[in-house]
């Protein structure tokens, strides 16, 4: 889908590119801007190192894993757990060390750039499909370091049509602050004696290793790659917040692949990336097999893929890669791809079909709920199909939030756009009923997306909506699921983030 295609192209090229001559200026004001740098945060968070971490190494938790003997068994399917639920993190925004206080207070961040807080001169193009429409870019025209107004108030200038409720942050709990956000995102998990968010796995993005501080690269450096990196630290940091928490079984993460073919001239043909998606997975299985919080199934640690069309491994390389994996860990584990034809149950143990919003623009309805029940019983068609023909195999219910794209389709003048409302949530939670009723239960949920704001489809909690969307969810799931519904629980859960506050502030 052409929609999240260009963003997974955005949230790699945005970041690794230098800063504008734009950021220049603000770095250039920075140095001039008074010295009241106390105001807002505190001294150590200010002058955190990027590479600080805010504890101690532990050492390695030892937990069972089912190893791996050559061949792995299709069985998810009886072993799904109850009330199943993922959120889909982007895991992509940054702090830069240039960021500023009300428009003027130095308070460097953990990162090199803003992430996807701000689209750029990456992708600029702007097709003017619909001219009379949208005659100008609004590539480049923003910038997440100034305050401008939103709505009645003065909010941080990103790439958005909406504002995160506790201002903009840095996805890779690096510092205080951003550590503090990592355990405010984890309160939406389950827990035994609170349903919260009725989330049950907080299922973060990731991508390419090799140019990371994993293999002691930093910023200035020539193969450094600065989003990648972001997603790397935040998933260390998170894991150790979950483990802190004593959560388990809640932390995973989805491989984004493309960036292996898009990215890395030194990897020309598919043998190599296969290799190299080979050692990435190596890498991230050492990596969640030492905390408790790591999702586990059946002692079976569970991985995510998104896969896009500029990833042209066949069915046989993608089964290559995932038995290149097991072997070299010596661990079996379960894998969720992204697919809408059901092909990909050739290797994958259960299948989601994302947001889908062609299928949005291929149904309708008399009002917003019919709408939204056709159109999710169309886009997990293909896949009730297919599934019949895989022992042990599963598909996910993905669940939207609606979408409000601020970047009309990534330049081409698109509007595209799904109300963002209870009704549209009622009416999916209708149509994975239905299919209940037709014997065709999905074995859980793919919440999509946590925080995709440049395209406006997210659960998080923004200054307008103060949560009603995530508490209603909340509640929705758990009418499916026949559980006690207690309104008491859907406040405390919108108060976190409420209380929160915002870090990041502008001046009033």
């Amino acid at each position: 889908m052409k929609m999240f295609i260009f963003l997974i192209i955005l949230s790699i090229t945005s970041v690794y590119n230098l800063s504008s001559a734009r950021d220049s200026s603000i770095k250039s004001n920075s140095i001039n801007a008074k010295n009241s740098s106390d105001q807002g945060l505190e001294k150590k968070e200010r002058k955190v190192s990027r590479f600080k971490t805010i504890r101690k190494e532990k050492p390695p938790v030892i937990i069972y894993h089912a190893p791996y003997n050559g061949k792995h068994t299709f069985d998810l399917a009886k072993n799904m757990p109850k009330n199943f639920v993922i959120m889909d993190d982007l895991n992509w925004f940054g702090i830069p060390s240039y960021d500023l206080l009300e428009g003027l207070v130095p308070a460097p961040g953990p990162d090199q750039y803003y992430g996807l807080w701000r689209v750029g001169s990456a992708i600029s193009e702007w097709s003017i499909d619909l001219p009379l429409i949208y005659p100008i870019t609004p590539y480049g025209e923003h910038f997440p370091a100034v305050c401008s107004n939103f709505k009645g108030s003065k909010k941080r200038y990103i790439a958005s049509n909406y504002r995160p409720i506790s201002g903009i942050y840095s996805s890779s709990g690096s510092g205080l602050e951003s550590y503090k956000k990592r355990k405010l995102d984890l309160n939406m998990i389950r827990r035994n004696d609170d349903p919260k968010a009725r989330v049950t796995t907080l299922m973060l993005d990731v991508g390419h290793l090799k140019g990371t501080e994993k293999y002691g690269l930093s910023p200035g450096q020539l193969n450094f790659k600065s989003g990648e990196d972001i997603r790397y630290r935040g998933l260390l940091n998170t894991l150790k917040a979950a483990d802190e928490l004593g959560l388990q079984n809640s932390v995973s993460i989805q491989y984004m692949s493309t960036g292996l073919f898009l990215f890395y001239p030194e990897y020309p043909s598919n043998e190599e990336r296969k290799v190299q998606a080979a050692e990435d997975l190596v890498d991230y299985v050492n990596i969640l097999k030492q905390h408790q919080s790591a999702l586990r199934i059946n002692n079976k640690l569970v991985l995510f893929f998104h896969i896009t069309n500029f990833d042209t491994f066949t069915l046989k390389d993608w089964s290559d890669v995932l038995h290149s994996t097991r072997e070299k860990t010596n661990h079996d584990f379960y894998t969720v791809f992204y697919s809408k034809s059901g092909e990909r149950f050739e290797y994958a143990d259960a299948l989601h079909p994302f947001i889908s919003y062609v299928e949005y623009t291929m149904t309708s309805g008399m009002f917003d709920f019919d709408h939204a029940m056709n159109w999710k019983l169309l886009a997990h068609k293909k896949l009730f199909e297919k599934v019949v023909n895989y022992d042990g195999r599963v598909v996910i219910g993905a669940i939207s939030p609606g979408f409000d794209d601020w970047t009309k389709q990534w330049g081409d003048g698109v509007d595209r756009q799904i109300p963002r409302s209870k009704e549209v949530i009622s009416g999916q939670i209708r149509a994975f009923k239905e299919l209940r009723n037709q014997g065709k239960e999905v074995g859980g949920f793919m919440l999509s997306t946590w925080n995709d704001y440049t395209e406006g489809h997210q659960w998080e909690p923004d200054s307008e909506d103060q949560g009603q969307l995530l508490g209603y969810l909340s509640e929705k799931i758990g009418s499916y699921n026949k559980e006690i519904i207690d309104p008491l629980e859907t406040q405390r859960l919108r108060q976190a983030w409420i209380n929160h506050g915002i870090k990041r502030t502008c001046p009033n």
